[in-house]
């Protein structure tokens, strides 16, 4: 029982290192145009200073459009595949009237994590939503995120070997989260859209909170 609890820690500590704020950098009025393309440069820090790209795809525009899209981020550092960070996901515009708008992601995410304790491979999901205003070439939103860690395939490494030799390797299930809450404020010149998003990150009790809480992310996206 310690040496499960003894994981389940390091994993909340690791979903709360290795995760990233996960933005819509969309810019909807661009669907009325006719593109169909969203590719994304985003660069950022929560308690690793990450870099990644993120491709969307709009699947339907009939009611509500749907854009499927995927992310993917590295730590900056020498060993950058130690650590990476993948997300797929769904999103669409739930709700919109004059130039206040409501959207909404839901995605599943895995992502690795190594270091002298243990390898972690973990699979997870993601909710995330913005509620603002936005006109064609600004908005300003309110964010809310939630990352929720499902379960972690361990590999132990010595320093837990030595200390908890009864250590077994496999999948845990793994409850933990957290949540960010912040403010995106973008900007669009032409096909082109900066993203800028800050807030407060906290663990899902509003306890187990990380030291660092702050978070920040910059975003580049061209559609076509």
């Amino acid at each position: 029982m310690k040496t499960i609890k003894y994981y389940i820690s390091i994993v909340v500590l690791i979903a709360i290192r290795i995760s990233t704020i996960n933005a819509q950098d969309i810019n909807w009025t661009e669907l009325e145009e006719g593109n169909k393309h969203f590719v994304t440069l985003n660069a950022g820090a929560d308690h690793s200073v990450f870099y990644g790209i993120q491709y969307g795809y709009i699947l339907c525009q009939k009611h509500s459009p749907i854009i499927l899209d995927a992310e993917f981020n590295l730590p900056f550092g020498e060993d950058v595949m130690d650590d990476w960070y993948l997300r797929t996901g769904l999103k669409t515009k739930l709700w919109s009237k004059n130039k206040l708008s409501w959207t909404a992601r839901a995605s599943v995410i895995t992502r690795r994590y190594e270091s002298n304790t243990a390898k972690f491979f973990n699979i997870g999901a993601d909710i995330n939503t913005l509620f603002g205003y936005h006109k064609n070439w600004w908005g300003i939103a309110a964010e809310v995120n939630y990352d929720r860690s499902i379960s972690t395939k361990i590999e132990s490494g010595e320093i837990v070997t030595d200390f908890y030799p009864e250590a077994t390797d496999g999948w845990y299930k793994t409850p933990c989260g957290n949540f960010k809450f912040g403010i995106q404020a973008s900007a669009t010149i032409k096909s082109v859209n900066v993203f800028l998003h800050a807030g407060k990150m906290y663990g899902q009790d509003f306890k187990d909170n990380p030291i660092l809480p702050a978070y920040a992310e910059l975003g580049i996206n061209k559609s076509f």
